[in-house]
């Protein structure tokens, strides 16, 4: 349709007051500049939704809705169904894409058109933007779907993909509260091919209320199910959500949020440490020290953070 984007960057948003107008920016600034920007706000308790429609007056790419809440899944959809670029970039509320992002992307998915879904490498940093460590996961198609049998092989917020195909493969799905995005790339794999960049295309940051620190447990639980759902799909041809049938989800208790704090400190001081990142490294160091004053691990950490390595 003319006049229509080539990308429409989707965007669930729900209480990340504290970063979304440096998300928002990140694309703005953007060498790439043929997109639009579709934001959901998912019943936010904090300033998100009055921070999407005061960014939408000075920018109109940006197309913001803010409604009550209905959850990740039914957002995502909504955000595809809503989308009118060829092409949608997904984009977390609380991370930082480089300006050649989408650049580096639409041309890889321009010269490929045979790639369903491209991602691409990450710098993991703090709530204050100190950086954690740079991470990449494997850059080909059938190197993805080995990796995928064991762990995630996408960071899903640097991910672009054909809107078409993601609707054509049934979009994202309950039960999952979370790795509702896995579960969407294992059947983007299966229906054609997907590809990492190695360039560094987002600042990952990292925080205490993400799902990635808050609800590991929980993560871990889904994407089991997720990878079980895709064996079956191998095997027989469907899978149990696709022939209509009822999912239950067991996992571990969740942390106190004492205990999640302490353990998501200790994993960024280490990941900082490993990387040379001291400045980070001795930041959580100290507060897992604080957090665990009797604990060995804690004193061992610290110890290591203080000589630098």
């Amino acid at each position: 349709m003319a006049g229509m984007p080539q990308v429409s960057v989707l965007m669930p948003v729900f209480n990340t007051a504290s970063y979304l107008r440096a998300a928002l920016e990140s694309v703005f600034s953007q060498t790439f500049p043929d997109f639009e920007i579709i934001a959901i706000d998912d019943g936010s308790t904090d300033d998100s939704a009055e921070i999407l429609h005061q960014a939408a007056t000075t920018d109109d790419r940006l197309k913001p809705n803010c409604r009550s809440r209905k959850g990740l899944v039914q957002t995502r959809n909504e955000l595809l169904q809503q989308a009118n670029g060829e092409l949608v970039a997904w984009m977390d509320s609380d991370d930082l894409a480089v300006p050649e992002r989408l650049a580096l992307q639409v041309m890889q998915m321009q010269a490929d058109p045979e790639l369903l879904c491209l991602g691409g490498a990450c710098l993991l940093i703090d709530p204050d933007g100190l950086p954690i460590m740079s991470h990449a996961f494997p850059a080909n198609h059938e190197d993805i779907v080995r990796a995928m049998e064991q762990e995630i092989a996408f960071y899903f917020p640097t991910v672009m993909m054909r809107r078409e195909a993601a609707l054509r493969v049934g979009g994202f799905r309950e039960p999952f509260a979370i790795a509702e995005d896995f579960d969407l790339c294992l059947r983007l794999s299966e229906s054609g091919r997907v590809a990492n960049l190695p360039q560094t295309l987002l600042y990952y940051r990292q925080h205490l209320a993400s799902t990635a620190n808050a609800g590991r447990p929980k993560t871990y639980a889904y994407s089991a199910l997720a990878r079980q759902l895709a064996r079956e799909r191998r095997e027989t041809g469907h899978d149990r959500l696709q022939r209509g049938e009822t999912v239950r989800v067991q996992f571990d208790r969740t942390a106190t949020r004492r205990q999640n704090a302490n353990d998501a400190h200790a994993r960024w001081a280490w990941w900082a440490l490993g990387e040379g990142h001291l400045h980070t490294a001795r930041k959580y160091a100290l507060r897992t020290l604080k957090g665990a004053p009797l604990s060995i691990e804690s004193w061992r950490l610290a110890l290591c953070a203080l000589r630098g390595h």
